[in-house]
């Protein structure tokens, strides 16, 4: 087994006001913690871990209700869901009309299983951006792989913001 050079890397930005540390995950936040109160004699703020309510992306009512004046569309397209005693997730894609009603409903006509009873564990939303005068047309995804991780690929602050704003305003985040 090759050692690897580096264990841990710091990258730290004066100007950005940012660190980033390299290290195995089970010991990075206590490692941040050391390098901030060590490097500039101050305490660590405190690690807020976000919390999100992927279970209300299962009720088959859902509506991801936008606003006109933002031009977009917004869907659940693939959910991941477990119940208790079952080690397997079962997994939805949402059909094109954006709907999980009938895959779901499928899936459950043949087991004795009720959606109230299972969880969340995976979830991605899509945004869908109409084209407008000041922005051109594209989508964003963002995907919850549990209930305290957020994944968005989008540099686009004004897209993230506004996905944001939904997020908040359906009662996600």
């Amino acid at each position: 087994m090759i050692r690897p050079v580096f264990e841990i890397v710091f990258s730290v930005d004066g100007n950005a006001g940012t660190l980033s540390v390299s290290s195995k995950a089970s010991i990075r936040a206590e490692l941040e913690n050391l390098f901030i109160s060590t490097m500039y004699g101050i305490e660590p703020p405190p690690v807020v871990v976000p919390k999100y309510n992927l279970q209300m992306l299962k009720d088959p009512k859902l509506v991801l209700a936008t606003e006109a004046r933002d031009c977009l569309k917004a869907e659940v397209c693939f959910l991941s869901v477990k119940w208790p005693g079952i080690k397997a997730a079962s997994t939805f894609t949402a059909y094109q009309d954006g709907s999980f009603v009938r895959p779901i409903a499928h899936m459950l006509g043949h087991t004795p299983k009720d959606l109230k009873d299972g969880t969340v564990v995976h979830a991605k939303i899509r945004f869908h951006f109409l084209p407008k005068p000041d922005r051109r047309a594209g989508s964003l995804c963002v995907e919850f792989t549990s209930e305290h991780n957020m994944v968005v690929r989008c540099k686009d602050a004004v897209r993230v913001g506004i996905m944001e704003h939904y997020l908040k305003m359906w009662g996600v985040a």
